[in-house]
């Protein structure tokens, strides 16, 4: 299967431009009515949330097809939330035009989040650090996906398994109460990106409002989605107790 790749920025809403003919399998239900944009179903959908904005530094977001295909994805959410960034679904891009055209753009830097013993990390580096060693044209790829399924995904990407690496020690567990993460600090794609984000907002001692307001928006749909998940299996919990009490109603024997 061809992988799916879409560039931020075509309206307001942040909706994609597809650079494949492969159907977007994970936005179609016959079961439910899906939004296009954000690929959730229509009864919880995030669009009126997102208020797209450009970042510093720019993301490409690479999602496995399988992690593409769950309701609770922040990778997606993450790139409709950017206006310059990059969303790929697939599992190797070695030889994905997309990816290769960002990778060979000469005003972008690449690099690869993924811990790695030899992987820079942003979370003991200074603000001035941060700056100094990455700058303005940093392009970060985020993969999204399973540990399993990520690490896959590097070593069969020849174009990507070479690019520096970078890591960071989150600050504190992460807030998707829904999805259990795999270790106690793991954090999912939309978090690891505003984090990033947050980090490169400190420049020549100054906190810039732009940085600021991107890492606050990526938050801000990624708790309303887990608040939305939390109040619908909330509801299916109530839902399952009253038809079990229903079904488990006692009726008094009538005396002979």
């Amino acid at each position: 299967m061809e992988n799916v790749c879409a560039l931020a920025g075509a309206s307001n809403q942040g909706s994609s431009t597809i650079a494949s003919d492969t159907p977007q399998e994970p936005f179609t239900s016959k079961k439910r009515q899906m939004c296009e944009l954000c690929g959730r179903p229509r009864n919880i959908c995030l669009c009126d949330t997102i208020a797209p904005l450009p970042s510093v530094p720019r993301f490409g977001i690479l999602t496995h097809p399988r992690e593409a295909r769950k309701v609770q994805n922040t990778g997606r959410l993450a790139h409709l939330c950017l206006t310059n960034s990059v969303y790929c679904e697939g599992v190797d891009f070695t030889e994905d035009a997309t990816v290769n055209e960002v990778l060979a753009d000469p005003r972008l830097v690449s690099y690869i989040l993924y811990p790695d013993e030899n992987a820079m990390d942003l979370s003991i580096m200074s603000s001035t650090e941060i700056w100094e060693v990455f700058g303005e044209r940093a392009m970060f790829w985020v993969v999204d996906g399973t540990w399993n399924n990520a690490g896959k995904m590097i070593r069969e990407s020849n174009n990507l398994k070479d690019l520096p690496k970078v890591a960071f020690s989150p600050p504190q567990q992460s807030r998707f109460a829904i999805r259990k993460q795999p270790k106690e600090f793991c954090y999912s794609s939309i978090e690891s990106i505003a984090y990033i984000i947050d980090r490169f907002s400190c420049r020549n001692g100054l906190v810039t409002t732009d940085s600021s307001k991107q890492a606050d928006l990526l938050m801000r749909v990624f708790m309303r989605m887990v608040d939305m998940q939390i109040e619908c299996e909330e509801n299916r919990r109530l839902s399952h107790q009253s038809s079990v009490s229903t079904n488990h109603i006692e009726y008094d024997t009538p005396d002979v």
